[in-house]
């Protein structure tokens, strides 16, 4: 692997200064949103709930994971195509570099500049659903309804165990790091950062819950990658998880998930990089 060539790809994310907000807003910026707003409610009205505990890092977790998704998406794209759009890839080739070896740098290229803002991201907004449990909430103790005065429910606002943050954060990195891949390949393949992103974000936000909601199709339901992502979610195990944000899951294994996401790569970064091999430089 041609470490230069990687360092080179993360350069240019970097420098894309509409991707870097948009990226930070998509990933720290809901992970703060999504902790923040609930427990400024709960300080307003002290009978609410708390903001953090085990359905706040559960709230974090889906929200994280799935506008981070689409913010992967916007990296994946952007790693896909960027030599095309700049006209890069042309005078790259004329150099006498390896058509794969380009390819190849996009990937780990795209992890550098990813997995760093994915995992701080989800560690601060970690960090606020501790600070919002019930055992340091800013405001006033959270009181059940028709309990009397001072009697505090606990029921949202107990600490999660730790294997709960260390789950979410394992599929938070499995959600976005899957669609970043699809994304630098079927970019990569399709050729127009514009077009690939017309393509997924309808299926991974239409298309893919319709589907799962038509009955008659049966088994074939299970070849949607967004089946498998809300298979996979830990909220109780897998089989589980966030279903409201994929539609009906029907996924019917732990290994049939897999298969499927594994499946979904290797077609994608397969197509990326055939395409980048035979495109007309």
């Amino acid at each position: 692997m041609n470490w230069r060539l990687v360092m080179a790809e993360t350069l240019k994310l970097r420098k894309s200064r509409g991707l870097v907000i948009a990226t930070i807003l998509m990933t720290l910026g809901i992970g703060v949103l999504v902790i923040l707003i609930p427990e400024l409610y709960r300080v307003a009205h002290p009978s609410a709930s708390f903001a953090g505990g085990q359905r706040g890092l559960q709230r974090i977790g889906i929200a994280v994971g799935f506008i981070g998704s689409i913010a992967a998406m916007l990296v994946g794209t952007a790693a896909g195509t960027g030599d095309l759009s700049t006209g890069i890839f042309r005078d790259m080739v004329a150099t006498g570099k390896s058509r794969a070896a380009l390819f190849g740098s996009r990937v780990p290229g795209a992890l550098v500049y990813w997995l760093p803002l994915i995992t701080f991201s989800y560690l601060v907004a970690a960090l606020l659903d501790l600070a919002f449990s019930s055992h340091s909430a800013i405001g006033p103790p959270a009181r059940s309804l028709g309990s009397p005065a001072g009697a505090v429910s606990f029921f949202n606002g107990t600490v999660p165990p730790m294997h709960q943050f260390v789950d979410w954060y394992l599929w938070i990195l499995l959600y976005t790091g899957f669609v970043l891949l699809v994304s630098i390949g079927l970019s990569s393949w399709i050729g127009s950062r514009a077009i690939t992103l017309g393509v997924l974000i309808p299926f991974q936000l239409f298309v893919a819950p319709i589907l799962s909601n038509i009955s008659q199709l049966g088994a074939v339901r299970e070849i949607l990658y967004p089946q498998s992502i809300g298979y996979l979610a830990p909220r109780a195990g897998p089989g589980a998880g966030a279903g409201h944000s994929f539609g009906v899951l029907v996924t019917s294994s732990l290994g049939i998930a897999w298969l499927v996401l594994v499946v979904w790569v290797i077609l994608a970064i397969g197509a990326g990089l055939w395409r980048t091999l035979t495109r007309d430089a």
